[in-house]
């Protein structure tokens, strides 16, 4: 049975919290249609908000006009008059039940697009000078196009949205797009709970698809019907809402309602966003061509200072026409941040500037009461000890230029305002239904509240479908930031000593970050650009002031390179064992900067100061303390990236055989396939050492590196959680982060004597699978690389020309196209 519950609790003081960000799972999983739709329900949770229809009608659909609200009734008994609902009280086209009827499921329902044409009509007669902008279609064999992506997803029935800029009537309806598609809808002739679940699983996939593909789209609401029994749902980047059922063919009044709602609606009422239009000028609109309204309070840009209350709104905008798509990984998901970038120009009297610089703009979904990038920059940099510190922040951060929240129809953009402003509580009628009709029924002991406490606050790769999830994510505000710096991801590197020479980089700027008492929280290979040879970290929006216990729903990290702890979202190196002194020593100041000097192309030469460690072995407390991320993590983070930059990319030497490489990336799924412990193979003793044979001989001695690393790491866990756990700061890692510079300095000298060449991440796909292989990972599906495509990458990759910080800068210039990758095969910078 559905558990009544309050889904609006509000969570505990914990530093992160149970939920995953969707950006890092979300649930594409190629090749395999049913998969995904599973996938995609399973992420979601085992139970979702059920509400009353009334409420939904109050909130969430479209106001009607007033004309037609108060003239419902007639406009139903003109539909009696004019035969369209029988003397039975049924609509007259649907005679009988669906499941009493010998016809095939299409033919059905077919008449549905009857009966909402008959309720378009009835309407307009009671307001001919007001405008319908909605047609309802019935066209389970059409499959809409799209934009970016091969997707052969048809939904039963849909509105198409005519007064849409790209609309084009069509007598066969074969140009849908899903641009143009609103309110789509799954049916099924049977109640069964296999037909229920076919029809949840269908649906969800529309909205996920809808969302990912329309980045003007910024919620989707739709319908399910099962025999007689309809649903109305409605999906936002915080909130997936079910109705009750009702009877479509015996309540008249509310399916007219819903229909009608849909028809009047204006643009923005349909979720569309109305700040992002077209160039006016025809001759402009090109593929990825689009201008877009950023509000900012201050000329000079950096975003707004002062907090805004529901109703207030920066007071200036400016307009930015993009001219591409760098990256839309992070829209993929149905919730979370919905993550766009873009490249392109400020207009300057409505025109861009031909010789000005390309920026990047970011927008994003925010939690409504987290502080905003654009003010984290400046915090972090307020915060620095000193002055010599805050230049090289600044000199390794994005520089945000303008930033606000979106304003639509005159209001902040926010998923509460979505739904009225309503709660969600048992108060209002609510109450927690299962998603699905199966095994895993929602234990009635298990509330929102608990689900907020922290329950299963595990990674993707550890959840299991038998635990019943209840995610509740916090209210998100639809933002906006442009940065003056365009860059291109770690990835991008193609030598093993570039690699080292950035994460060396990007540890120093971090280095600093934690002596201000900052956190970054989601260190990945997306958010460690380069920009003209130097390091950037982006992705700010997680970062965090130690001394900031706020909570929020969504927890921070990237599933490939979150620590261990932050992963578990406990501590869980706790207990005995010693660790030597000399294990967490400070390297000495003249070496550390010796290493640091120039840019990422710079080749200084140092002393060989590596060590060895013997790592001292924990025991773990029976109850973890409330869990804070630390200085630490992000180090680990950094590890992780390493691990995986120099696993994913095998070396390119000629003579290689496909068994090698093989058998490397049979060693790559030991660290970042789902099927495998991440914690193990991080804790365990000799990992890299004792799979000689699996790793690359060129990469033998950066492993034996990593191995150093680890214990390091290992070490300074134990070291730091032996005592009091809350007294962790962001001193915890004092001298660490010099240490494992100087680590990866001295192994990076002897690679710069005679480097090694990566495997290019420029790895050309086929079209149906347009993500890159580490997005893939990311989204959850299979790690495992495949090794034809490798080896192609590899011999081809000699016959590239130019030096690599030639071919790296040339990188960001050139022009992204379908399938979120340029011409050259250029894959997108995910951060920002």
């Amino acid at each position: 049975m559905p558990v009544r519950c309050n889904v609006s609790a509000s969570a505990v003081a914990h530093d992160t919290s149970s939920e995953v960000k969707q950006a890092v799972t979300a649930p594409i999983i190629r090749c395999n249609v049913e998969r995904d739709h599973q996938a995609l329900v399973d992420y979601i949770g085992s139970s979702i908000p059920e509400a009353p229809v009334q409420w939904f009608k109050d909130n969430i659909l479209p106001p009607l006009p007033a004309c037609i609200r108060q003239g419902l009734p007639a406009i139903l008994r003109s539909l009696k008059a004019n035969g369209h609902i029988n003397k039975n009280g049924r609509w007259a086209v649907f005679p009988v039940d669906p499941s009493q009827s010998s016809r095939i499921e299409d033919v059905v329902y077919g008449p549905f697009a009857s009966v909402a044409a008959a309720i378009g009509e009835a309407a307009a007669n009671k307001l001919p000078s007001y405008p319908q902008r909605v047609i309802f279609k019935c066209n389970p064999n059409l499959v809409p196009m799209s934009s970016f992506r091969n997707n052969r997803s048809r939904p039963d029935g849909y509105g198409v949205y005519t007064a849409h800029d790209s609309y084009q009537p069509q007598a066969d309806d074969s140009a849908i797009h899903w641009e143009l598609v609103v309110a789509p809808g799954e049916k099924k002739k049977k109640e069964s709970d296999s037909d229920f679940n076919d029809n949840v699983r269908k649906i969800l996939w529309s909205f996920s698809h809808i969302m990912r593909d329309d980045h003007r789209r910024r919620f989707v609401i739709g319908y399910t019907i099962e025999n007689t029994n309809m649903r109305l749902w409605f999906c936002s980047r915080k909130d997936i809402i079910v109705t009750k059922p009702f009877n479509f063919i015996q309540d008249h009044a509310t399916l007219a309602h819903f229909l009608l709602s849909q028809m009047y609606a204006k643009r923005h009422e349909l979720g569309y966003d109305t700040t992002i239009r077209p160039p006016s000028d025809v001759q402009l609109r090109v593929r990825n061509q689009w201008d877009v309204k950023v509000h900012y309070d201050e000329e000079e840009g950096a975003g707004c200072k002062r907090k805004r209350t529901r109703s207030q709104t920066c007071k200036q905008e400016i307009t930015f026409r993009t001219t591409g798509l760098i990256s839309s990984i992070g829209a993929k998901g149905v919730r979370g941040r919905g993550t766009r970038v873009w490249q392109g120009q400020t207009l300057v009297n409505g025109q861009m500037q031909p010789d000005s610089d390309e920026m990047v703009m970011k927008e994003y979904w925010v939690d409504s009461d987290r502080m905003r990038e654009a003010e984290i920059w400046r915090r972090i940099l307020e915060d620095a000890v000193t002055e010599e510190d805050r230049e090289l922040l600044k000199r390794h951060l994005l520089t945000p230029l303008y930033s606000g929240d979106v304003v639509v129809d005159g209001k902040l953009d926010t998923t509460d305002r979505l739904r009225n402003h309503a709660t969600i509580s048992a108060d209002d009628g609510f109450k927690m239904a299962p998603l699905t009709r199966d095994s895993r029924q929602t234990n009635p002991n298990y509330s929102a509240i608990e689900a907020s406490q922290g329950f299963g606050a595990i990674p993707p790769w550890l959840v299991s479908p038998a635990i019943p999830r209840i995610v509740v994510l916090d209210d998100k505000s639809h933002h906006r930031i442009i940065f003056k710096e365009k860059g291109v991801t770690i990835e991008h590197l193609t030598t093993v000593s570039l690699v080292l020479h950035a994460a060396m980089q990007a540890l120093n700027a971090l280095r600093t970050m934690h002596k201000s008492g900052w956190v970054h929280r989601d260190v990945s290979s997306g958010n460690i650009l380069i920009v003209d040879g130097v390091v950037k970290i982006s992705d700010l929006e997680y970062a965090k002031n130690m001394n900031d216990g706020s909570p929020h729903s969504e927890r921070p990290g990237t599933a490939l390179f979150m620590s261990i702890e932050a992963g578990f979202h406990e501590y869980k190196f706790g207990g005995g064992g010693g660790v030597e002194a000399s294990d967490v020593s400070v390297t000495p100041l003249s070496t550390f900067e010796k290493l640091l000097k120039g840019n990422l192309y710079s080749e200084d030469g140092i002393e060989d100061t590596t060590r060895s460690w013997v790592p001292a072995k924990p025991s773990f407390p029976t109850k973890s303390p409330v869990f804070r991320y630390n200085p630490l993590h992000d180090i680990e983070s950094i590890w992780w990236l390493l691990v995986y930059l120099l696993l994913y990319r095998p070396p390119v030497i000629k003579g290689d055989t496909e068994t090698r490489i093989s058998n490397q990336s049979s060693f790559y799924g030991r660290f970042f396939t789902p099927g495998h412990s991440r914690r193990d193979a991080f804790m365990q003793v000799g990992v890299f050492t004792s799979h000689k044979g699996h790793l690359h001989p060129e990469l033998q001695p950066v492993a034996d590196t990593l191995e150093r690393i680890r214990k390091l790491l290992y070490n300074c866990y134990v070291k730091a959680e032996q005592g009091d756990i809350s007294k962790i700061n962001h001193t915890v890692a004092s001298g660490v982060t010099e240490r494992l510079i100087v680590e990866l300095g001295v192994i990076r000298e002897e690679y710069a004597k005679e480097d090694v060449k990566l495997c290019p991440i420029r790895v050309p796909r086929r079209r149906m699978d347009p993500e890159p292989l580490a997005a893939a990972a990311v989204a959850g599906a299979s790690a495992s690389l495949d090794c034809r495509r490798l080896m192609g990458a590899k011999w081809r990759a000699p016959h590239d020309e130019g030096n690599e910080e030639e071919s790296l800068r040339k990188c960001p210039d050139r022009t992204p196209v379908e399938d979120e990758t340029n011409e050259k095969g250029c894959t997108p910078v995910e951060g920002y």
